[in-house]
């Protein structure tokens, strides 16, 4: 955890001030395609605090630097990505090879992100 605050207004201010400095959408093309990216959370964290200002740092959370590890089996990355979206398509007849995140990866390098889905009734056969 980087802050804890009161309430969603200092958060939010904390949010903005760092969207200066860290971009807040992850390129997912990137995240589908590669096994590991090492970064350091706690020294990204250390560098956050300079970047606070006074106001802001009474919220830093300086001891809470606990990581926490998802781990979801990928069988193999694709390296060409195919978008599913089911606006378009009604059936999917491929292998699930993975999870990444909210995509769900399947053989031959589709993809489907399953927030964009959201209120859809999916159902997959074993």
């Amino acid at each position: 955890m980087i802050a804890e605050t009161p309430n969603r207004y200092y958060a939010g201010l904390i949010e903005v001030l760092l969207k200066k400095y860290f971009l807040d959408k992850t390129n997912y093309r990137t995240m589908l395609t590669k096994k590991n990216t090492n970064l350091d959370l706690v020294k990204i964290k250390q560098k956050i605090k300079y970047y606070l200002n006074d106001e802001m740092k009474k919220f830093y959370l300086k001891n809470k630097n606990k990581i926490y590890h998802f781990s979801y089996p990928v069988f193999n990355y694709p390296s060409n990505i195919k978008n599913i979206n089911l606006f378009k398509i009604k059936n999917i007849n491929k292998k699930l090879i993975g999870i990444k995140g909210t995509y769900l990866i399947f053989e031959k390098g589709y993809v489907i992100n399953i927030n964009n889905h959201i209120g859809y009734k999916i159902e997959i056969l074993i």
